[in-house]
């Protein structure tokens, strides 16, 4: 099965020019979930209760492995805002794994990058932090849904930042910039056409 791949793009000036911003994670997304993001510590604690629920998870990249079976990422939790955008690493309450059967470029989803994932429990695995380390349980999603957020860039009121020509945007929602793989503005877990220009697989 195909996931839903977003590179989120939210430059300051942009946000700062249009005065509010756009929220990424769309509401029919949003509605599939059924544990909320507040629930991951008790999804880390009894994970096998908690198999096939939904959820929606973000943080922070530490990781990628792909191997001939899937791509995993290993994620550092963090809180969550109203649009699904990761907060706060200070307030990260764990790691997690992140598995999908499709190719995911580990120069796209470096570590540092900031993640959202939506997607079903599928267990956990145990596994060492780093060799010689105790063994750390992971709760592990099954992806279906994966947003991308850029870097955040400083803003400085005027006169302090230079900006020039008009903000660009792409469709209706600005600052949006699917992964290259699936094409501009194509949701390939829906199968339709979201934001502009469509392309099949």
């Amino acid at each position: 099965m195909s996931i839903n791949k977003i590179v989120a793009i939210l430059p300051a000036a942009i946000i700062f020019l249009a005065g509010c911003a756009v929220p990424m994670v769309p509401k029919e997304v949003m509605s599939t979930v059924t544990q909320p993001a507040t629930a991951f510590r008790s999804v880390q604690i009894d994970t096998d209760h908690y198999i096939g629920t939904t959820v929606l998870w973000g943080g922070q990249i530490l990781g990628v492995i792909n191997n001939k079976e899937a791509t995993t990422i290993q994620v550092l939790q963090e809180p969550v805002d109203s649009d699904g955008k990761p907060t706060s690493r200070d307030a990260s309450q764990g790691r997690f794994l992140a598995e999908s059967q499709e190719y995911l470029d580990a120069e796209v989803y470096a570590s540092g990058r900031r993640i959202t994932i939506v997607g079903k429990i599928k267990g956990k695995v145990g596994q060492p932090l780093a060799e010689g380390q105790r063994e750390y349980d992971f709760p592990v999603v099954y992806i279906e849904h994966v947003y991308l957020w850029q870097k955040e860039v400083p803003v400085y009121p005027y006169p302090y930042y230079y900006y020039y020509g008009p903000p660009v945007w792409w469709g209706p929602y600005w600052g949006v910039e699917w992964d290259w793989r699936a094409g501009w503005g194509y949701d390939r877990f829906h199968g339709h056409e979201r934001f502009g220009h469509e392309r099949h697989r």
